[in-house]
């Protein structure tokens, strides 16, 4: 599917992520294949119950895909839901998502991992059939901790029950939260993780994830704008440079403006503040504003903020920064929550791709 120029960003089946996709610019999709996760149920913390049941849960997901990414190009799908999670009718979440994309033409591969239930390897392994589109395994750490003989024997024994050979196959290494400043030390985790992956050369694509974005942002003081390290995309400099030698490299994957354990709090007593994440070459700026509910138009002082920096990028650059400079001016809207998780996330994905597409 493609080689190390290449960009995975992981998505947590946010209504602003979605949006973002739509957004994206079709110039860069070469160089990205989005992994999208399904996200668990939400939380009613009013009735202590779930927001929905899971059949209402999953049936915007084709929707949404649909209308984000479209069928040009693949995309993997993951599910964070319990893997033997059934419908009302007995079957499997999974294999209703996969149904709905296959009807919309969307070239979905699915994910999965060591450690899933019997129930949902058997559905990735129909869909791995009927689609031939392949699968990808994501590997976490517990998986890369021991030794290369055991992790071979484990993925061989996978493989087997999907009736995949690995050429077949998009291995992700998912390295989870890392901390800022940390880049060059998990270079190193990372040349040993690479190097010890069994038959290196076999697989159809390898990518490398992590992320430094912090888990939330009550650290940052209200009225400041922050930069904090993007310390994933230093450590895959080192590898994609050459600074440190690998067999293979990997393709780079990240977690775009989020930690990969968001933490859902109750919207009762939630006061959530008028903050932009907003990516650099090489850092977030985290711009971090005053709660918003009761103004939202503190929102256009943080954009004026943010767009009198040297490192903010021009209007043209993608709809984020539209969005951003029209905020900043007063002839656009100032948005929601979903909205500027659509509009980080846009602006994020498109500084991404293009570092990947001026690679040598």
């Amino acid at each position: 599917m493609f080689d190390h120029k290449h960009y995975v960003p992981i998505l947590k089946g946010k209504a602003g992520e979605y949006r973002a996709l739509r957004d994206f610019a079709a110039s860069h999709r070469f160089y990205v294949t989005p992994l999208v996760e399904i996200p668990p149920v939400g939380w009613d913390f009013k009735n202590s119950k779930p927001l929905k049941g899971l059949a209402d849960h999953i049936k915007k997901v084709a929707d949404n895909l649909g209308e984000g990414w479209g069928s040009d190009t693949p995309l993997f799908l993951d599910s964070l839901l319990p893997g033997a999670a059934a419908l009302p009718n007995g079957g499997h979440h999974l294999a209703k998502v996969l149904a709905d994309t296959r009807a919309k033409g969307l070239k979905v591969v699915p994910v999965t991992g060591l450690s899933r239930e019997a129930v949902y390897q058997t559905t990735v392994r129909a869909a791995v059939a009927k689609d031939r589109l392949g699968v990808c395994m994501r590997l976490r750490v517990p998986d890369l901790a021991g030794d290369t003989a055991a992790l071979d024997a484990a993925l061989a024994a996978e493989l087997a029950k999907l009736d995949v050979t690995r050429d077949q196959v998009d291995v992700l290494l998912d390295l989870g939260p890392i901390m800022p400043g940390q880049g060059a030390t998990m270079a190193v985790a990372a040349q040993a993780i690479i190097a010890a992956l069994p038959q290196l050369q076999a697989w159809r694509t390898v990518t490398l994830a992590a992320t430094a974005f912090p888990l939330n942002l009550s650290a940052f003081k209200t009225g400041t704008i922050t930069p904090t390290e993007r310390a994933e995309w230093t450590m895959w400099k080192f590898l994609a440079s050459g600074a440190r030698q690998v067999p293979r490299i990997p393709s780079f994957g990240d977690y775009a403006i989020q930690h990969p354990e968001p933490v859902e709090g109750d919207p009762r007593i939630m006061k959530p503040g008028a903050s932009i994440r907003y990516t650099t070459d090489s850092d977030w700026l985290i711009v971090k504003g005053p709660e918003f509910k009761k103004n939202p138009q503190v929102f256009r002082t943080q954009c004026k903020k943010l767009i009198a920096r040297s490192e903010c990028y021009s209007q043209t650059h993608c709809k984020g920064d539209d969005f951003i400079r029209k905020c900043a001016a007063g002839t656009g809207p100032v948005g929601n929550l979903t909205t500027w998780r659509q509009v980080g996330t846009v602006h994020h994905m498109t500084v991404v791709a293009a570092q990947i597409a001026s690679l040598p």
